[in-house]
């Protein structure tokens, strides 16, 4: 026969081995869920586009030319901001710091003509559509 005592920590011992089986299942699901939202490199270059992604900054507008993960950014790049607004993809973006697709709170940084946009990790280059 089993103490009490004995009993108890048998107890507690299974119910924190279960809350951490739990625990480790929340995040393989949590990483493989971010990994899925993440996409690649390879399939953003395959996506095909109601319109191009464009910028408007500096009342100029952007097309998109280029997406890496590969720093892209130099000791001449310029902080210009970030990102305020989207308007959806089929739509041209029309006011300063706005875009068609998601890119709210992602950084903008001129290089030469070009600018380069930084987010979640990702460099995309953009050279001027029209002026």
């Amino acid at each position: 026969m089993v103490s009490k005592k004995t009993g108890a920590k048998l107890i507690i011992t299974v119910v924190c081995l279960c809350i951490s089986i739990v625990a480790i299942i929340v995040v393989i699901a949590a990483v493989k869920a971010n990994d899925q939202n993440q996409g690649s490199v390879e399939d953003e270059k395959n996506y095909k586009y109601d319109m191009p992604p464009m910028v408007y900054v500096n009342d100029t507008l952007y097309k998109r030319i280029s997406f890496s993960t590969d720093n892209c950014l130099n000791d001449e790049s310029t902080y210009l901001g970030e990102i305020k607004s989207n308007v959806d993809s089929p739509q041209t973006p029309t006011e300063n710091y706005q875009s068609n697709s998601n890119l709210v709170g992602a950084k903008i940084y001129k290089s030469g003509d070009d600018i380069i946009i930084v987010n979640n990790g990702y460099y995309e280059l953009y050279g001027v559509l029209e002026k």
